[in-house]
């Protein structure tokens, strides 16, 4: 008697299956590394990561597609998912990928052997083989990953910051340069609503030499609620394609402050104590003006966001 098994593959349904996969898997690394990118970015990541897999598995190489080859796949979908600026970017981004790749596949599995959820399908990618692998499954495991990978990321996010504190950092506009102290504060979570940088807020009286002098007269006069008059003033100055407004929600508060685009900011890499000893990164940020003092004791006058 024959033996032999005869296993049915329809490439649409492993395109499908795997898209899903990937969707979640990529959207997850993004929002770990604190990316900015549209859904859609997200979507055609995850359909080139599963047309790669679908294909991989109906040519010769098919008996080599393991849990190695759909990591390397998912390689050429980072820089689709998110923006990658830069090898080292790109590295820890795929690097986030894989460890949501590995939690999405581990809760998966724990989930089917807990719940013992039968009358499922099988997944192909990451090397699932699981018979009873169930769309519950797979809804469970992106959930539950994705809460248990971002409480982890938090709790070491907010350790590093704890041992850092403040940085030193320089801001450059038309030959003109102001350096300050600023608190890496991790409830500054400001985002240019046009380029999508993070947002420095700072204080005005630390700034204002960088400002066009009607900017200036127009924060003397405690106008700098007129946003009309701020944006005309900036026009004047001949920042007009600089200013940005910048929605923000506090604590029993919400409106627009104003900011501009600098030419260039440099963020000191260590403590402000010992900043003259440490080497600098140009940094893509747009700065907030603040209208008050930060700090009581003056001992910083900007909050950094913990993105930069």
């Amino acid at each position: 008697m024959d033996s032999t098994l005869i296993i049915e593959i329809y490439a649409d349904i492993i395109f499908l299956i795997n898209f899903v996969v990937n969707a979640a898997i990529l959207r997850i690394a993004t929002i770990l590394r604190r990316k900015s990118a549209r859904l859609w970015r997200t979507a055609l990541a995850a359909a080139t990561a599963a047309a790669l897999y679908a294909i991989a598995i109906f040519t010769p190489i098919a008996p080599f597609v393991s849990v190695l080859t759909s990591f390397v796949i998912l390689a050429p979908a980072i820089p689709i998912a998110m923006p990658i600026r830069g090898r080292a970017d790109f590295a820890l981004s795929l690097l986030a990928a894989y460890i949501s790749a590995f939690a999405v596949a581990g809760v998966a599995m724990a989930t089917v052997h807990i719940f013992n959820i039968g009358g499922g399908w099988g997944i192909g990618t990451y090397a699932f083989a699981m018979n009873n692998f169930t769309p519950l499954n797979l809804a469970s495991a992106i959930i539950v990953s994705f809460v248990v990978l971002k409480f982890a990321q938090e709790r070491i996010f907010k350790k590093a910051i704890t041992a850092q504190g403040f940085c030193c950092f320089r801001v450059h506009m038309d030959g003109k340069m102001v350096e300050l102290t600023a608190l890496i504060d991790t409830g500054n979570g400001l985002i240019d609503p046009i380029s999508r940088h993070p947002v420095i807020v700072a204080e005005f009286d630390k700034i204002k030499p960088l400002l066009p002098e009607s900017v200036v007269k127009l924060y003397a006069q405690a106008k700098q609620d007129d946003l009309a008059a701020i944006a005309d003033c900036f026009s004047q100055g001949g920042m007009a394609t600089r200013i940005r407004m910048i929605p923000f929600c506090a604590i029993g508060k919400s409106g627009v402050i104003a900011g501009f685009r600098p030419d260039k900011i440099e963020v000191e890499r260590g403590k402000a104590s010992v900043r003259s000893a440490q080497a600098t990164a140009t940094v893509d940020a747009i700065i907030g003006i603040c209208d008050f003092a930060l700090s009581a004791d003056g001992e910083y006058h900007a909050l950094m966001n913990p993105m930069i």
